[in-house]
């Protein structure tokens, strides 16, 4: 740990060498890859100097041996990791906690395991829990709910929790089941912990703690919960859970217990809030989430909590520790408190405790010999927190008091202890789409500088006020009997109704929610001429056309709720899937402008528009793709005609409402639903059109190219987009990842996985077969509480129902090559096992022949 801080590229050569070279089967495989790492970063001081001369014999003629030597350097970082993760299951386990018994400390056992992709394995994590409490010495387990659940969704959380609740009961009648017998000599329940993972799943692991032990048959069992620091919502869920506990005991329960952490997930933490444009969870200090460690700790320290609520003091900080360990004292309350370290990471500060006679608890990871990836991953994650430039474990090296570390350490110290009544305890993720319009928190980016530009944050579905408002949505938009609604044309400013109409049905219901006046030729001609003359958009400068193309953005704000509700009425969009689409939209408003504007700075170019602009989007997403092909248009100051997707004529429809509600001129934004023939023919050959934007298929994009000689096309078709893998990839994480990309948005994605290409290894490797058909198997194809249908991730008009075509497929993985070019056994959105014999044309020093899964 030590080299680690000293020199990072330690630690990068370590965490590089075990995430490529470790997960192939292969052994010269896997001495290319050691090879290739050693060469980049070359052998570093980790190693003693007779490890670094084999490393060095390794690098010229490792790889001859590749059998013999590969072995010996997976041998020897598996002994570098031994001091922190248990490898083993029940018979290492128990001897390491008769080991540590004789040394008077607990052990909380934490299984390691692979990504829980599928129901399946969710079962088969939870067969683990219960035969680890079979065993006699284990006492104290350590479980996630991301482990016994692998359809965790914020958005059902009522739906979600109920799930979560019924297994976590299982688990909890095998504590009770297999008890232990105590140094007393009496026969007790064992402990399950709840471990708290991402933030995504506070709310929800407290929900579910509280409910199960709610449940009369668990009122005499003790459980506990971790909580925190590093959030500001922890210290108000503390007193949540400690009135809740009080109220508990009062009913004649057992006590629980809260282990009170600095946090682990920062830097995924970190990644989301990017990703997402949210305020990020935690504090942005090292020194305010010490602060709240301390409050934490004197909230929990007071004699009126303590005979309902125990505590779990995790720390390897000598001044934590002794800051608790005072406190305590003072109020007399030692014998309800342990101090927690993990295993190997501060064995003299535990043994220093020790000799004190204060009770230890050691987090110890356990993995088994197949998951040996998933311990390293936890290993370089444990490396990564405790070895940042803030922590204290970087700065405990050779510590001795009056020296500069020392003070520097102390000083942090005592400044958290300042900060302990100010530092804050509202959450930083605030967001509530319902407050939002009411509070101005609409106004974003306006017209600023183009640096100081920032992406327009999705909904934060994590948050219970944004799922209320999400309920209003479907109450508002959830038919029950048919509307009478008839959208018209809007040519030349005009709102135009024809005879000719089509009904828009609610694609969950059947039920009639409007109907769209359809174009004739005589429509189309005169909306094109109109265009063509039309001068007031195209006479307003850049910055001008800026202002206007803002506000449009703040009308797509206020009718985020609204086109969430349409987009899922009409097409059957998920709440969560057209969200960011509207996010996607506001953006394109806000930055299209923007960048034309750095055209027409500059003073070398002259910028024109190029004429008549016409728009067809695809139906599958409503919202972004029509409002992206608009605003590029109107952006470099086109007349523009949009011919909306039939399927998705309501949703175009608000949109350019929110367009001519900011100020666009409706002769420069006009509406034009038709036929796709003869009318829409008709609409995509006419010579006066000079561009379009379209996306779709190819077919469509070729038929429109051969009918538009003296126009441009913008187009944007489909494919086949391919995700591969390879022998030394992260293999569930490919799965998840082609699970995600194939069957969300029901599969209707121009970039959605549709060819699924393996190395050789990875094709015959029956474990990723197994998890990837029981990942697509856990997929929810069942009604969702949005509309009362089939809306995701499979709608019921896209490539049929999920569950039989598995079932039809029987999950066998070959098939005759020849039934390749067929569909005859695919999966929506494409997915077909079986082996394509023309791909074994591509090798590799490294993997060998390529095959695939077409």
């Amino acid at each position: 740990m030590h080299k680690m801080v000293e020199k990072p590229l330690n630690k990068v050569f370590l965490t590089e060498l075990i995430d490529k070279a470790f997960r192939p089967s292969s052994a010269f495989k896997t001495a290319s890859l050691i090879n290739n790492t050693i060469e980049q970063y070359g052998i570093p001081n980790i190693f003693n100097s007779w490890e670094r001369l084999l490393m060095r014999i390794f690098f010229l003629v490792g790889k001859f041996f590749a059998p013999l030597t590969v072995k010996q350097v997976i041998r020897k970082i598996k002994g570098k990791t031994s001091s922190v993760i248990l490898h083993g299951q029940e018979r290492a386990v128990e001897n390491h906690i008769v080991k540590r018994a004789k040394q008077n400390t607990s052990i909380n056992v934490n299984l390691i395991g692979e990504l829980v992709l599928s129901e399946t394995e969710a079962q088969h994590k939870i067969d683990a829990y219960i035969r680890m409490l079979k065993v006699d010495s284990v006492n104290y387990l350590s479980i996630k709910i991301s482990n016994i659940y692998s359809q965790i969704n914020s958005f059902d959380f009522d739906g979600t929790v109920q799930v979560l609740v019924d297994r976590l009961t299982i688990i909890f009648r095998a504590a009770k089941q297999y008890k232990w017998t105590n140094s007393d000599g009496k026969e007790v329940y064992k402990f399950i912990n709840l471990d708290m993972e991402e933030y995504r799943d506070m709310e929800l692991t407290i929900t579910v703690f509280k409910k199960t032990l709610d449940l009369q048959e668990f009122s005499d069992l003790k459980a506990g919960i971790v909580l925190q620091a590093y959030l500001p919502d922890s210290y108000t869920w503390q007193q949540n859970l400690t009135k809740w506990a009080l109220e508990r005991e009062g009913n004649g329960g057992v006590p629980i217990k809260i282990r009170i952490v600095k946090g682990a997930n920062l830097d995924m933490e970190q990644t989301e809030a990017s990703i997402r444009n949210w305020a990020q969870a935690p504090y942005k200090t090292k020194v305010e989430t010490d602060a709240n460690y301390k409050r934490m700790l004197t909230y929990a320290l007071k004699k009126e909590h303590m005979h309902a609520v125990k505590i779990g003091v995790a720390s390897h900080n000598i001044f934590e520790i002794a800051f608790a360990y005072k406190l305590a004292l003072q109020q007399d309350l030692l014998t309800f408190l342990d101090f927690e370290m993990l295993e190997g990471m501060s064995d003299g500060t535990r043994a220093v405790l020790l000799e004190e006679g204060l009770p230890i608890l050691l987090y110890t990871p356990v993995a088994s010999e197949g998951s040996f990836i998933n311990s390293i991953a936890y290993f370089v994650r444990r490396l990564d927190e405790n070895t940042a430039p803030d922590n204290f474990l970087t700065h405990s090296f050779y510590l001795l008091p009056n020296t500069p570390n020392w003070e520097m350490l102390k000083g942090i110290f005592l400044k958290s202890v300042e900060l302990i009544p100010s530092v804050s305890e509202s959450p930083n993720r605030q967001q509530n789409r319902s407050a939002e319009y009411d509070s101005g928190e609409l106004v974003r980016n306006s017209t600023y500088a183009p640096s100081d530009f920032v992406n327009e944050p999705d909904t934060d579905w994590v948050l219970p006020l944004n799922r209320t408002w999400a309920k209003g949505i479907r109450a508002k938009w959830m038919f029950d009997k048919d509307q009478s609604l008839t959208i018209p044309l809007v040519i030349n400013g005009k709102e135009i109704l024809n005879a000719a109409t089509r009904d828009i049905l609610d694609v969950n219901t059947g039920l009639k929610i409007g109907a769209y006046t359809l174009a004739n030729t005589i429509d189309i001609d005169n909306a094109i001429e109109t265009a063509r003359q039309e001068s007031e958009w195209k006479s307003l400068t850049s910055q001008q056309r800026h202002e206007i193309l803002s506000k449009v953005a703040q009308e797509l704000r206020k009718l985020r709720a609204d086109l969430i509700g349409i987009a899922a009425a009409e097409v059957s969009k998920l709440f969560t899937e057209t969200d960011v689409e509207v996010s996607e939209a506001i953006d394109f408003a806000e930055y299209y402008p923007w960048s034309m504007e750095a055209f027409t700075e500059r003073k070398n170019l002259q910028v024109d528009p190029k004429g008549v602009g016409l728009i067809i989007p695809p139906w599958n997403f409503p919202i972004a793709i029509p409002a992206g092909g608009i605003l590029a248009s109107l952006a470099a100051g086109n007349n523009t005609i949009i011919k909306p997707a039939p399927q998705s004529v309501y949703c175009a429809y608000m949109l350019c409402q929110a367009f001519w509600k900011a100020g666009i001129p409706s002769s420069a934004l006009q509406f034009l639903p038709t036929n796709n023939d003869p009318e829409g023919t008709y609409l995509i050959s006419h010579p006066k059109i000079d561009f379009t934007i379209f996306t779709g298929s190819t077919r469509t994009g070729l038929f429109i190219l051969e009918r538009q000689q003296n126009s441009t096309l913008f187009a944007e078709t489909g494919g086949k987009n391919a995700t591969i893998v390879t022998a030394a990839a992260d293999r569930e994480l490919a799965i998840k990842n082609i699970l995600h990309s194939a069957f969300g948005n029901s599969g209707q994605k121009c970039s959605a996985t549709s060819l699924v290409i393996l190395e050789e290894e990875v094709f015959y490797d029956d474990s990723f077969k197994s998890k990837l058909v029981e990942g697509i198997k856990s997929l929810k194809t069942g009604k969702s509480w949005n509309f009362g249908s089939k809306v995701g991730p499979l709608a019921n008009s896209i490539g049929g129902n999920l569950k039989e075509v598995i079932e039809k497929q029987d999950g066998n993985w070959e098939v005759e090559p020849e039934l390749n070019p067929k569909n005859d056994h695919m999966l929506s959105p494409g997915l077909i096992w079986g082996i394509d014999t023309s791909h074994y044309t591509y090798s590799h020093e490294l993997f060998g022949p390529i095959v695939s899964v077409m």
